[in-house]
């Protein structure tokens, strides 16, 4: 269980430091990668929920 709350608070921050590192290609999957990972989030956030 903690290791799902660690994993909602860390994938934010390690694909948003992927799209930085990337540089000007990211900027056009960054939408994409965005919702996605939104969605990733959701998913654990309703894993960790119960």
């Amino acid at each position: 269980m903690t290791g799902l709350l660690w994993a909602c608070a860390v994938v934010p921050a390690v694909v948003g430091a992927g799209l930085c590192v990337t540089g000007r290609r990211a900027d056009r999957v960054a939408p994409a990668v965005g919702i996605v990972t939104a969605g990733v989030v959701l998913v654990l956030s309703v894993a960790v929920a119960p």
